[in-house]
Protein backbone atom coordinates (compact mmCIF):
# COMPACT_ATOMS: atom_id res chain seq x y z
CA UNK A 1 0.00 0.00 0.00
CA UNK A 2 1.51 3.38 -1.24
CA UNK A 3 -0.34 6.62 1.32
CA UNK A 4 0.74 9.56 -0.37
CA UNK A 5 1.20 12.54 2.11
CA UNK A 6 1.87 16.16 1.70
CA UNK A 7 5.36 16.38 4.12
CA UNK A 8 5.52 20.22 4.86
CA UNK A 9 1.76 21.84 4.04
CA UNK A 10 1.57 25.53 4.73
CA UNK A 11 -1.67 27.58 5.07
CA UNK A 12 -1.51 30.51 2.88
CA UNK A 13 -3.19 34.16 3.32
CA UNK A 14 -3.49 36.61 0.29
CA UNK A 15 -2.31 40.30 0.98
CA UNK A 16 -3.70 42.29 -1.57
CA UNK A 17 -2.40 45.71 -0.80
CA UNK A 18 1.40 43.90 -0.64
CA UNK A 19 -0.08 41.33 -3.60
CA UNK A 20 2.24 38.64 -1.79
CA UNK A 21 1.60 35.43 -0.39
CA UNK A 22 2.36 35.02 3.42
CA UNK A 23 2.86 32.18 5.26
CA UNK A 24 0.68 32.09 8.40
CA UNK A 25 1.49 28.39 10.36
CA UNK A 26 2.95 25.24 9.60
CA UNK A 27 0.15 22.28 9.16
CA UNK A 28 -0.13 18.62 10.37
CA UNK A 29 0.85 16.43 7.45
CA UNK A 30 -2.25 15.53 5.25
CA UNK A 31 -3.51 12.49 3.86
CA UNK A 32 -3.92 13.19 -0.68
CA UNK A 33 -4.29 9.44 -1.20
CA UNK A 34 -3.68 5.40 -0.34
CA UNK A 35 -3.23 3.65 -3.46
CA UNK A 36 -3.22 -0.33 -3.26
CA UNK A 37 -3.53 -2.76 -0.77
CA UNK A 38 -6.58 -5.07 -0.77
CA UNK A 39 -9.78 -5.69 -1.71
CA UNK A 40 -12.16 -5.22 1.75
CA UNK A 41 -14.84 -7.50 1.05
CA UNK A 42 -14.84 -10.84 -1.26
CA UNK A 43 -18.02 -12.39 -1.74
CA UNK A 44 -16.86 -15.99 -4.23
CA UNK A 45 -20.18 -18.36 -5.45
CA UNK A 46 -21.06 -21.50 -6.83
CA UNK A 47 -24.35 -20.96 -9.54
CA UNK A 48 -26.17 -23.50 -10.87
CA UNK A 49 -29.01 -22.39 -12.97
CA UNK A 50 -31.89 -24.13 -15.17
CA UNK A 51 -35.28 -24.24 -15.65
CA UNK A 52 -35.89 -27.21 -14.58
CA UNK A 53 -33.91 -27.25 -11.41
CA UNK A 54 -34.67 -29.06 -8.59
CA UNK A 55 -32.59 -27.88 -5.36
CA UNK A 56 -32.80 -30.87 -3.63
CA UNK A 57 -31.55 -33.08 -6.49
CA UNK A 58 -28.81 -30.55 -6.29
CA UNK A 59 -27.89 -30.78 -2.89
CA UNK A 60 -28.14 -35.13 -2.78
CA UNK A 61 -25.83 -35.00 -5.62
CA UNK A 62 -23.19 -32.37 -4.76
CA UNK A 63 -23.56 -33.59 -1.09
CA UNK A 64 -23.62 -30.33 0.35
CA UNK A 65 -26.22 -27.79 1.69
CA UNK A 66 -26.96 -24.23 -0.40
CA UNK A 67 -26.51 -20.91 0.76
CA UNK A 68 -29.43 -20.59 -1.25
CA UNK A 69 -31.69 -22.27 -3.78
CA UNK A 70 -35.28 -21.82 -5.40
CA UNK A 71 -37.22 -22.99 -8.05
CA UNK A 72 -38.50 -21.47 -11.33
CA UNK A 73 -41.62 -19.78 -10.16
CA UNK A 74 -41.11 -19.59 -6.65
CA UNK A 75 -40.83 -15.65 -5.18
CA UNK A 76 -38.53 -14.47 -3.07
CA UNK A 77 -41.35 -12.33 -0.83
CA UNK A 78 -45.43 -12.71 -1.81
CA UNK A 79 -44.91 -9.37 -3.71
CA UNK A 80 -42.27 -10.61 -5.66
CA UNK A 81 -41.80 -11.06 -9.23
CA UNK A 82 -41.35 -15.31 -9.96
CA UNK A 83 -38.21 -16.27 -10.41
CA UNK A 84 -37.15 -17.21 -14.09
CA UNK A 85 -35.46 -19.97 -13.90
CA UNK A 86 -34.03 -21.99 -10.65
CA UNK A 87 -31.04 -21.49 -8.61
CA UNK A 88 -29.12 -23.40 -6.27
CA UNK A 89 -26.03 -20.90 -4.33
CA UNK A 90 -23.47 -21.92 -2.62
CA UNK A 91 -21.42 -18.76 -1.05
CA UNK A 92 -18.05 -18.20 0.93
CA UNK A 93 -17.06 -14.63 2.03
CA UNK A 94 -14.64 -12.59 3.74
CA UNK A 95 -13.08 -9.13 4.57
CA UNK A 96 -9.92 -8.14 4.44
CA UNK A 97 -6.58 -9.12 5.04
CA UNK A 98 -8.54 -12.46 3.53
CA UNK A 99 -7.60 -12.48 -0.30
CA UNK A 100 -9.75 -13.55 -2.77
CA UNK A 101 -7.49 -16.17 -4.05
CA UNK A 102 -8.22 -17.92 -0.18
CA UNK A 103 -12.22 -17.27 -0.15
CA UNK A 104 -12.17 -19.30 -3.42
CA UNK A 105 -9.73 -22.09 -3.21
CA UNK A 106 -11.41 -22.96 0.55
CA UNK A 107 -14.93 -22.89 -1.80
CA UNK A 108 -13.67 -25.10 -4.41
CA UNK A 109 -12.10 -27.38 -2.13
CA UNK A 110 -15.47 -28.22 -0.23
CA UNK A 111 -16.61 -29.74 -4.08
CA UNK A 112 -16.62 -33.23 -5.54
CA UNK A 113 -14.09 -34.50 -7.67
CA UNK A 114 -15.88 -36.41 -9.09
CA UNK A 115 -15.74 -35.39 -13.26
CA UNK A 116 -18.84 -37.70 -14.21
CA UNK A 117 -20.80 -35.74 -11.66
CA UNK A 118 -19.57 -32.02 -13.03
CA UNK A 119 -19.78 -33.52 -16.38
CA UNK A 120 -23.57 -34.65 -15.59
CA UNK A 121 -24.93 -31.43 -14.01
CA UNK A 122 -22.96 -29.13 -16.96
CA UNK A 123 -25.42 -31.02 -19.47
CA UNK A 124 -28.17 -30.18 -17.31
CA UNK A 125 -27.44 -27.10 -15.74
CA UNK A 126 -25.67 -23.61 -16.38
CA UNK A 127 -22.65 -23.86 -13.72
CA UNK A 128 -20.91 -20.00 -12.94
CA UNK A 129 -18.95 -18.56 -10.42
CA UNK A 130 -19.42 -15.27 -9.46
CA UNK A 131 -16.44 -13.31 -7.32
CA UNK A 132 -18.08 -10.62 -5.69
CA UNK A 133 -15.19 -7.26 -5.00
CA UNK A 134 -15.81 -4.77 -2.54
CA UNK A 135 -13.88 -2.08 -2.15
CA UNK A 136 -13.51 1.97 -0.62
CA UNK A 137 -10.43 2.46 -2.09
CA UNK A 138 -8.74 2.66 -5.72
CA UNK A 139 -6.34 0.39 -7.67
CA UNK A 140 -7.10 -2.47 -5.18
CA UNK A 141 -6.63 -5.68 -6.64
CA UNK A 142 -5.87 -9.87 -6.32
CA UNK A 143 -5.03 -12.31 -8.41
CA UNK A 144 -6.35 -15.82 -8.39
CA UNK A 145 -3.82 -18.82 -9.06
CA UNK A 146 -3.35 -20.79 -11.56
CA UNK A 147 -4.41 -24.16 -9.90
CA UNK A 148 -8.34 -22.10 -9.06
CA UNK A 149 -8.40 -21.19 -12.29
CA UNK A 150 -7.81 -24.81 -13.92
CA UNK A 151 -10.30 -26.16 -11.22
CA UNK A 152 -12.95 -24.15 -12.34
CA UNK A 153 -12.16 -24.94 -15.52
CA UNK A 154 -12.58 -28.29 -14.94
CA UNK A 155 -15.99 -27.80 -13.72
CA UNK A 156 -17.19 -26.45 -16.78
CA UNK A 157 -18.41 -23.22 -15.07
CA UNK A 158 -18.04 -19.40 -16.22
CA UNK A 159 -16.81 -16.74 -14.11
CA UNK A 160 -18.80 -13.44 -13.44
CA UNK A 161 -16.89 -10.80 -11.99
CA UNK A 162 -19.42 -8.04 -10.02
CA UNK A 163 -17.39 -4.81 -8.67
CA UNK A 164 -18.70 -2.49 -6.29
CA UNK A 165 -16.55 0.49 -5.34
CA UNK A 166 -17.73 3.08 -2.85
CA UNK A 167 -14.60 5.31 -2.34
CA UNK A 168 -17.30 8.33 -0.55
CA UNK A 169 -17.35 5.67 2.81
CA UNK A 170 -13.10 5.10 2.76
CA UNK A 171 -11.15 6.19 5.81
CA UNK A 172 -8.40 8.51 5.63
CA UNK A 173 -5.56 7.00 7.72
Amino acid sequence: MLVLRLSNPIKLRFEPDAATWCRIRQMEPVVLAVVGGLVDKVVFTLALYGENMDPEEVTRALGLQPTEAHRRGERRRPTSVPYKTGAWLLSAESESPVEPEIVASTLLARLPRDDGLWLALSAAYDIRFTLGIFTTGWNRGFDLSNSTMRRISELGASVGFDLYADPESSEQD
